[in-house]
């Protein structure tokens, strides 16, 4: 239950974030900063799968749960 509605919130944020990017960034950077924002998305998607990969076989399915988590900035949740 609680992966679909992470799947939810991600898919009302991403389109909220492009939208955001679009509004406020200057004419001509706009689809430079649209594309960072995609670029970096799946960028996440792939780190996220490679720590949890190394993280998994260690600790369990709990791991996950309690491994350090880095937020906005780096700065720990």
């Amino acid at each position: 239950m609680l992966r679909l509605l992470t799947g939810v919130g991600l898919g009302a944020a991403i389109p909220s974030a492009v939208a955001l990017a679009s509004e406020f960034a200057p004419t001509r950077r706009r689809s430079t900063f649209v594309m960072f924002i995609y670029c970096w998305l799946a960028f996440g998607f792939v780190a996220a799968s490679l720590i949890s990969g190394a993280v998994i076989p260690r600790r369990r399915c709990r791991g996950i749960a309690t491994a350090p988590v880095a937020g906005p900035g780096g700065l720990p949740t």
